[in-house]
């Protein structure tokens, strides 16, 4: 800035978000400063206005002349009722009347323009906001040939910037500033969070002042958020200038009035999820799964426990669930239920008594609070000065939601630290380095082209700015980016979080080719690497939370999830931690009824079971579906698809089955198998293993295990010698030491009828020749795609006759049905079993809660955000002697 002595009386002109750091930047020059004004210009002009017409007011009488004219339209019309297409036409004249435009030289060529031109003749005629701003300027010319006045050229707009130009031919001084050609870098980073912590990182490890340094955002929407996240972990103060949001009390006053317009239950739900009643989310999530009606809400909530009086479907975790989130709902009910009953018993007799009775439910709810007082404040305030004009007219209750809506609050930051700011808003005096985030080709030079019903092809006749004058002004504005700081950094993102491309702004990338500088990648600085320390705990600790007496309880499930990670295991165990059931009606509720009709119907029916008719298995699922539909009365037609779809499926898994044991030896015996052993897993830890198995069948001398599954699954054999697939084979185990017989198979039956990719032929070449496959090659291919699948532990003649029901068996050549690959050894899995169980106890006992994790141990955990486990996986082969479970050690 060149050094200017303001004297007594001086105004300096300058943009609201520069004039903190423009008073600065003179007090370091003249610390003594007396009688100096620093204000924008429109400020300026706008004291000197007597305020008979204010924006807000000019809006409302616009409105109701586009209502009084609408039906005198050519085209318009019913357009003139949107509040936003009311709003474009009184900007539009407005700003004709800035630029002094002659709105009796607007085409009319069209319909439209006839149309526009009749409206804004007739808006013209009002006392237009601000109609003595231009003599209020003149006189300011003339006062500029007396009085010291000095122009800080920014941010101003194209008409702000005109009137500039005028004031410096009247005598006014331009403050100069330093056009640096700055030290230039440029940055890159894969997505915008990454882009956020390399500027943040970089701020915090370097000595310039914080106060000194200026971020501009080109993409505020992605950078923002980050950046003031990263910025509050590393203690870096900052201010964000231009930030605003809309008034909450406002949006809750809108939503009232929409709610007391058609009472409904959706509408009820948008007042409760306003801010002001953000405690209300556990009754909106109750109204939202269970489908309640408005009228519910008049009496206590009883929804669930009545529909738990009968139940058969839901387990005692469910009922508790339901329960415990009926009672929250119910207290919160309680809480809002005089809101409720007044604003279904509101008077609408009168337009302006529905609005004030509104607004005094606003004040019950919001006025506990300074910030809510404020705002009720602003909202009174546009209320007084809207009622009287819109009162009458047909969309009243819309003009006055979109006046509200456009409420904002400035956030309030202290003017220290880093300056957050965007393009419009960048020349801020002082700056020694400034950061340009987001520099992709999208983000820059951000100029707008005028669209919607005033567009650029009406304005050019319109005599107002053209769009090359609007443009070139635009780019003349912002090309200060390139100068304005001793240093300059320029940073993009190469891509966004879906992984699609983004490239660097042309502009940009022609600048910083001028100076030879390339892009590099951002520096990111981990404290520890990428991996943190590892979670420890005392043995005593550890033993007094999951063995105090030297018993633990356990399912196969649990185990399964410490051979994951041991740190999964103890969140979930040790700790207890647990995600609630979602109360929602989920797709994963049909293997809870699939399981369900087939326990009972092998219970009912034995080895008929899969004989029963379609009438017969919709009889077994009835009552699961009677459950169902009482605790969700309002999604009759989901639940109605959700039971066509199941029993279609129900009926093709029992076909194959019916195929699968019409083809074996085996026969079902036992449903749902409760078991409990006790395994002396350590000599201080007894495991009280229990459970349940799916379905054994058997035959004279064998068993075989069967586990129902949603989806397609298989054993591996890594997992298993993991212990990461304990489960079936633990069945397998236990099952055949209680029931003394030979184990001779463990299968996973999957009820989900997969998509099967099939081909419509098969072409010979010599000779050329096509064969069309018909029905029987495609239900020979989905017939494979479906079979069993497990390990075979003994002769498979006895459990698939002709090897085509189980998957790995074939017929051999000479007729006889054998194990492609050749069969596992039940005496191996006995001592895997051990060696697994055994290994669990030591290192349970030794208190290990490590993130020893295997791949894809993070895939749908649910404490991942807890861990937050950043380091490599440990890919072992096996957890005990046995390195293989066909041939042992071999």
């Amino acid at each position: 800035m060149n050094n200017l002595s303001f004297e007594n009386g001086s105004i300096i002109f300058s943009e609201p978000n520069a004039q903190t750091a423009l008073l600065g930047e003179i007090l370091q020059q003249s610390p003594i400063l007396t009688g100096v004004s620093i204000l924008s210009l429109a400020s300026y002009l706008r004291g000197f206005d007597n305020f008979t017409q204010d924006p807000l007011t000019f809006f409302c009488e616009t409105a109701k002349i586009c209502t009084l004219m609408k039906d005198e339209m050519e085209v318009l019309g019913d357009m003139l009722k949107y509040p936003q297409t009311i709003q474009e036409i009184a900007d539009f004249v407005l700003e004709m009347d800035v630029y002094g435009a002659d709105i009796e030289k607007l085409p009319g060529g069209s319909a439209k323009e006839r149309d526009l031109k009749r409206l804004a003749q007739k808006i013209a005629t009002m006392e237009l906001p601000g109609k003595s701003t231009q003599r209020w300027f003149s006189e300011l010319l003339n006062e500029t040939k007396t009085k010291k006045v000095y122009l800080s050229r920014s941010d101003e707009n194209l008409i702000t910037s005109l009137r500039y130009n005028e004031l410096i031919i009247a005598g006014a001084t331009p403050i100069k500033f330093v056009s640096y050609e700055p030290v230039l870098e440029l940055f890159h980073a894969v997505n915008a969070r990454t882009e956020a912590l390399g500027v943040a990182q970089f701020i915090a490890s370097d000595p310039m002042l914080f106060n000194k340094q200026s971020i501009v955002c080109l993409d505020p929407a992605a950078n923002l958020t980050v950046l003031k996240a990263n910025f509050d972990r590393l203690g870096i103060p900052y201010t964000v200038l231009s930030q605003s949001f809309l008034i909450e009390e406002a949006k809750l006053f809108i939503q009232l009035l929409r709610f007391c317009e058609n009472k409904t239950i959706e509408r009820w739900v948008d007042v409760l999820n306003c801010a002001p009643l953000r405690f209300a989310f556990p009754l909106v999530n109750y109204i939202l799964d269970f489908g309640i009606g408005i009228d519910l809400l008049s009496h206590p909530l009883t929804h669930i426990k009545d529909c738990m009086d009968q139940k058969v479907l839901w387990d005692y975790l469910q009922v508790k669930t339901y329960l415990e989130m009926e009672q929250e709902a119910e207290n919160i009910r309680l809480k809002t239920d005089e809101i409720l009953t007044k604003a279904v018993d509101l008077d609408l007799s009168t337009w302006r008594l529905y609005v004030e009775s509104v607004f005094s439910f606003c004040v019950s709810i919001c006025s506990a609070t300074d910030e809510g007082k404020t705002a009720l404040l602003q909202i009174k305030s546009t209320l007084e000065k809207t009622i009287p004009k819109l009162e009458g007219l047909e969309n009243a209750t819309d003009l006055l939601c979109f006046a509200l809506d456009g409420l904002r609050q400035k956030v309030k930051n202290p003017s220290n630290g880093v300056i957050i700011t965007d393009l419009d808003h960048f020349h801020l005096p002082g700056i020694q380095r400034m950061f340009v985030l987001s520099a992709g080709q999208k983000n820059y030079p951000q100029f707008d082209s005028r669209n919607g019903l005033i567009d650029e092809n009406y304005r050019e006749h319109s005599g107002l700015p053209s769009l090359q004058d609007r443009y070139d002004h635009h780019m003349k504005r912002i090309g200060d980016l390139f100068t304005w700081s001793p240093e300059l950094i320029f940073s993009y993102a190469t891509g966004n979080y879906e992984g699609k491309s983004n490239e660097l702004a042309f502009e940009v990338e022609t600048f910083c080719q001028k100076y030879g500088v390339k892009p590099k990648r951002w520096k990111i600085f981990e404290k520890d690497g990428l991996q943190k320390p590892e979670p420890e705990l005392k043995q005593e600790t550890y033993k007094s939370l999951l063995f105090p007496k030297g018993h633990l309880k356990g399912s196969v499930s649990a185990i399964e999830r410490f051979f994951e990670c041991p740190y999964k295991y103890f969140l979930s165990v040790g700790l207890h931690l647990r995600t609630k059931p979602n109360a929602k009606i989920e797709v994963n509720i049909i293997g809870t009824l699939m399981h369900a009709i087939f326990e009972n119907a092998i219970k009912e029916n034995g080895e008929n079971y899969a004989s029963l008719s379609d009438t017969e298995i919709e009889a077994l699922a009835q009552p699961y579906f009677r459950d169902i539909i009482r605790l969700y009365p309002q999604h009759l037609d989901y639940i109605a698809t959700l039971k066509d779809r199941m029993l279609k499926q129900v009926r093709r898994v029992f076909d194959r089955l019916a195929m699968m044991e019409s083809e074996s030896t085996f026969k079902p015996t036992n449903t749902e198998y409760e078991f409990k052993r006790d395994i002396q897993i350590h000599s201080e830890i007894v495991l009280k293993l229990g459970g349940f198995i799916d379905r054994i069948d058997k035959n004279t001398s064998q068993l075989r295990i069967m586990d129902y599954k949603s989806s397609g699954k298989r054993l591996y054999p890594r997992k298993v010698l993991t212990g990461q697939q304990l489960q079936l084979l633990t069945y397998m185990w236990i099952a055949s030491q209680d029931m003394k017989l030979e184990a001779a198979g463990a299968y996973y039956i999957s009820l989900k009828q997969e998509n099967i990719s099939v081909s419509a032929g098969k072409l010979g070449l010599r000779p050329i020749k096509l064969d069309e496959y018909g029905n029987e090659e495609w239900e020979e291919e989905a017939w494979k795609t479906h079979r069993l699948k497990g390990w075979t532990f003994t002769d498979p003649s006895t459990l698939d006759f002709k090897g085509r029901n189980i998957e790995n068996l074939r017929v051999n050549k000479d007729g006889n049905v054998v194990v492609f690959g050749g069969s596992y050894r039940i005496e191996l899995v006995e001592k895997l079993m051990n060696e697994l169980y055994a290994y669990f106890g030591t290192h349970l006992f030794d208190g290990d809660i490590s993130r020893t994790c295997t791949p894809h141990a993070c895939e749908y955990c649910d404490y991942v955000r807890l861990c937050q486990f950043r380091g490599d996986t440990v890919n072992v082969k096996t957890r005990t002697s046995v390195k293989n479970l066909k041939k042992g050690d071999e």
